[in-house]
């Protein structure tokens, strides 16, 4: 699961992206914006990196201006491709709002781990508690477990 550590935390004034395809992450950063880190966080909640998404059509930026309340549709439909893109590229709620229709996680062009593991949990109706168990009691240490894994 990726570590996503937003807003204000007690011990630090920085927020911390992490992309949740390529684990690529503002760590350092003091104060960074998703649009200076080219990253979106969907409606569903996954951040994603600019290079993991299909640009964005212009009926996505249509669909996206009339779900924000401080646009007016009608005044946008009749402006060029360009200018709309521009609009909603400079306004930081679509870094925010990216729509879960174009996040490859959320229409699983990319399948991470957890979803993985959440499938094959269902499918072999395997409980995690008991193979933690099961793990902790035929291994002792994680490089034990690497190499037992490893020659079956």
């Amino acid at each position: 699961m990726a570590k996503i550590r937003t807003g204000f935390v007690s011990n630090s004034n920085s927020s911390n992206y992490v992309c949740d395809i390529c684990g690529n992450s503002d760590e350092g950063s003091y104060d960074i914006s998703l649009r200076e880190l080219k990253m979106y966080q969907c409606v569903g909640g996954h951040y994603i990196c600019e290079s993991h998404t299909e640009p964005l059509e212009r009926a996505d930026y249509i669909e996206f201006i009339k779900k924000c309340d401080h646009w007016d549709v009608n005044d946008i439909i009749s402006m060029e491709d360009e200018e709309i893109i521009e609009l909603c590229e400079n306004d930081y709620s679509i870094r925010y709002n990216f729509p879960k229709t174009n996040c490859p996680i959320c229409n699983l062009k990319h399948i991470n781990d957890d979803t993985i593991l959440t499938y094959l949990q269902q499918v072999l109706k395997i409980d995690i508690n008991t193979v933690r168990k099961q793990i902790r009691t035929k291994y002792s240490n994680l490089d034990e477990f690497k190499e037992g894994i490893q020659n079956k």
